[in-house]
């Protein structure tokens, strides 16, 4: 009997098992696929955004920038490779500036406090290379990049050496509830016993919730 099961082994599932592996639980993950992170987390830009292009009245605005402050540390615990190289968002004619304050406005609403709006003069001398037309930058000094798949297996790693299980090959075919939580069938018919869920599922998580009985939401997935 497991404490906490995790189904979906990217870089939210493996975040969450990192986390709860700091905790006495019996904890595991399963991934459907050969390996870790093969689902979104290997295809995505390696971005770590500065948390100013999303909008305050949305969860993610409020939660990017908090995501963003924990990276440096991580990265120190774990050594993955997060590099803070900073932003730039660039403006090519004069009436660009207004777009660029309103997203600095926002950035600072949701917490920022490394933005700066630049001159053309300003942004040649932090990359000479840039198009010679600039006229306004906004910069983020601390937005950066990292591998995100040597980061979801850095995670991995620590969670496995606190004692957290990951079985790979392990997608989820049936979910029931029961007195004790759930009974989780995976596709070769091993049943993993656990108190509660967590559904990091990715693309796949409306599924999962279904299998739970919650249909609350849908996914609308952008190209990219």
């Amino acid at each position: 009997m497991y404490d906490v099961l995790i189904v979906g082994g990217g870089i939210t599932g493996c975040a969450a098992l990192r986390l709860l592996s700091k905790y006495d639980l019996r904890i595991a993950l399963l991934e459907r696929s050969p390996d870790l992170a093969m689902g979104a987390t290997k295809a995505n830009s390696a971005i770590v955004h500065g948390g100013y292009a999303e909008g305050h009245d949305k969860l993610k605005g409020r939660l990017c920038y908090k995501g963003r402050k924990q990276f440096a540390a991580l990265n120190r615990e774990l050594n993955f490779g997060f590099a803070a190289i900073g932003s730039m968002v660039l403006a090519f004619e004069e009436a660009q500036r207004t777009q660029l304050v309103a997203m600095m406005e926002n950035g600072r609403r949701n917490g920022l406090d490394d933005l700066e709006l630049l001159t053309g003069e300003q942004v040649k001398a932090l990359e000479p290379a840039v198009n010679d037309d600039v006229k306004y930058a906004l910069y983020c000094k601390g937005a950066g990049v990292c591998s995100p798949f040597e980061m979801a297996l850095a995670l991995a790693e620590n969670a496995m050496a606190n004692g957290a299980q990951v079985h790979l090959h392990s997608g989820v075919a049936a979910m029931e509830r029961n007195e004790n939580g759930f009974a989780v069938t995976a596709g070769d018919g091993r049943v993993f016993n656990t108190r509660f869920i967590v559904n990091a599922g990715g693309l796949d998580a409306v599924r999962l919730a279904a299998m739970a009985g919650d249909d609350s939401f849908s996914f609308y997935p952008p190209s990219g």
